[in-house]
């Protein structure tokens, strides 16, 4: 299972499905946003809408702020700039339907309908 060792591993995943679940909710598009460290350590993925940075897997890096968050700020995001890549809509179904995700976010979604 991609989420086995959730948060690690689960940036990209997670961020995709965070997309279609906000996309869902009425909040707008977000853009996938990813990149490397400068030394090609590790990669991240987040999302991000005009100003504001949502990063709900921020927390498998030591050096990370905290917990998941909301902010404005992107000084932490700054070190991931090495060959970053950008989608406009983060929303994994614009981005074919991985079968994998399509079924989280059934899952994902039935949970949160059902409680």
């Amino acid at each position: 299972m991609p989420f086995d060792q959730f948060p690690h591993g689960c940036c990209g995943d997670t961020s995709e499905l965070l997309a279609a679940f906000l996309t869902d909710e009425g909040l707008g598009i977000f853009r996938y946003v990813s990149g490397w460290r400068e030394d090609d350590s590790t990669s991240h993925a987040w999302l991000e809408q005009e100003c504001v940075v949502v990063d709900v897997t921020a927390d498998q890096f030591e050096d990370c702020i905290g917990r998941p968050f909301v902010t404005t700020d992107r000084t932490w995001h700054t070190q991931f700039l090495r060959r970053q890549d950008a989608r406009e809509n983060g929303d994994f179904r614009e981005a074919g339907e991985p079968p994998h995700l399509v079924n989280a976010y059934a899952k994902l979604t039935k949970h949160l309908l059902t409680g």
